[in-house]
């Protein structure tokens, strides 16, 4: 079933994957909140080490295209290599600032739970009024930056968290599995998969409408000689959003250009 904009997809983690899922969420017209613990790339900024590939292969169409619409964006070169920190401060931290999810991001905002909204009906469309509004699947409550517990609803999660976070994997006596707690507040059962690619089987959770993407979605099985990489995230988002709107053909990264 379709998930038609203007809905509301909630973002965990603002990290560089995270970030360009609410653009790609904001062209294609949605509702979004994106909640960042700490601060935005966090994890990049506090790297020297190279990122694997050139700026135009860890940068998105869709990124530059805003980013040239904005003006005085200071663009480094194609080829050239840059350091976490430098990606973070070049690239994502400007993107952050456009106009499409400049007012999305909240910082310092831990997602704390999410749980299922009893408002919420799995009736399929056809079943109803064509001005029916179905109500958003789950709630999801934060700290915001004073450390009061807020909540806001959402008819999507997509966990792009990060593989530090407190939702990570954590070991058991049996295997690795998903330290899922963020999620058992209510009725919510949310499980991170752990296959290698972006294959709809592999970023849908157990709870519709729920995903995981990113470094995180790896697992602790990441196959030998792959590592995770930006570009891995952004065909993850691409296919997601073709989940979302029940599109196969849907490709922003393809269809938006300089």
């Amino acid at each position: 079933m379709a998930i038609d904009s203007p809905a509301k997809i909630v973002i965990i983690g603002a990290g560089p994957i995270g970030l360009e899922a609410a653009l790609y969420a904001r062209f294609l017209g949605y509702e979004v909140d994106v909640f960042e613990r700490d601060v935005l790339a966090s994890s990049l900024r506090q790297s020297s080490a190279e990122i694997t590939g050139s700026f135009v292969e860890n940068a998105t169409s869709l990124g530059l295209a805003a980013l040239e619409a904005q003006g005085e964006f200071d663009r480094p070169a194609d080829d050239a290599t840059l350091t976490s920190r430098e990606f973070a401060e070049r690239y994502c931290g400007p993107l952050a600032n456009t106009d499409l999810i400049q007012d999305c991001i909240h910082e310092h905002s831990s997602v704390v739970r999410v749980t299922l909204n009893p408002n919420h009906s799995n009736t399929s469309p056809d079943d109803t009024e064509d001005d029916e509004i179905t109500a958003p699947k789950f709630i999801v409550h934060y700290n915001s930056p004073d450390a009061q517990t807020a909540t806001t609803q959402a008819h999507v999660v997509i966990d792009a968290s990060g593989e530090n976070s407190a939702v990570d994997w954590t070991e058991t006596q049996l295997a690795s599995c998903p330290d899922t707690g963020i999620y058992l507040g209510g009725q919510a059962s949310f499980g991170a998969t752990r296959e290698q690619w972006s294959s709809p089987e592999n970023l849908v959770t157990r709870e519709q409408h729920g995903y995981v993407i990113g470094r995180k979605s790896f697992g602790n099985e990441v196959p030998f000689g792959k590592s995770f990489t930006l570009p891995d995230g952004h065909e993850q988002i691409r296919v997601l959003f073709s989940i979302l709107g029940d599109r196969a053909e849907l490709d922003l990264y393809k269809t938006v250009r300089l």
